[in-house]
């Protein structure tokens, strides 16, 4: 009844090798123009997971290899999280907890960090439809999208969100 499971891996180039303050679309023209191209940006990543009966406790690390010319500082993302699958009212059901932590600035800029906690429950009703809820909470305002110019670490958000999935 217990496992665990240990991973890691390499990324070798990412899209924080450039000194555009956002994530530019497929169609974008990447030349010398548009951004001034460093060496690759590789990404690291350490996970693990214990499982014990119902219970799954995760864990991961992912770090840039260089600091995004965007921001002056390494992409940093740490979460944690928990599960536990177990039967109500005669249905399969998860409750999770997961938190979240993302670093990719310099300490005292708007666009530092972000961090985020989520609390979910879902239940499969039948085998081909589930429905759930989930709630989340972000502190600071860090959007991917000019992150350097409207960014900000005041912002406070709650989501809820309802919904259900259907497998085919």
């Amino acid at each position: 009844d217990l496992s665990l499971e240990i991973g890691g891996g390499w990324l070798n180039s990412t899209i924080y090798n450039n000194d555009i303050p956002h994530h530019p679309g497929p169609d974008f023209a990447f030349s010398q123009a548009n951004f001034t191209e460093a060496a690759e940006n590789g990404a690291w990543d350490i996970n693990a997971e214990l499982k014990w009966r119902g219970l799954s406790l995760g864990g991961e690390y992912t770090a840039t290899e260089n600091a995004w010319l965007a921001t002056g500082a390494k992409v940093k993302a740490l979460n944690g999280q928990v599960a536990y699958d177990f039967d109500l009212v005669g249905l399969p059901t998860r409750l999770s907890f997961v938190y979240g932590f993302q670093e990719q600035g310099p300490d005292g800029t708007e666009y530092e960090e972000l961090r985020q906690i989520a609390v979910g429950l879902e239940t499969r009703v039948t085998q081909n439809l589930s429905l759930g809820i989930e709630y989340v909470r972000n502190t600071s305002f860090v959007p991917l999208i000019a992150i350097t110019a409207v960014s900000d670490s005041d912002v406070k958000t709650d989501t809820v969100i309802v919904g259900g999935k259907l497998t085919f």
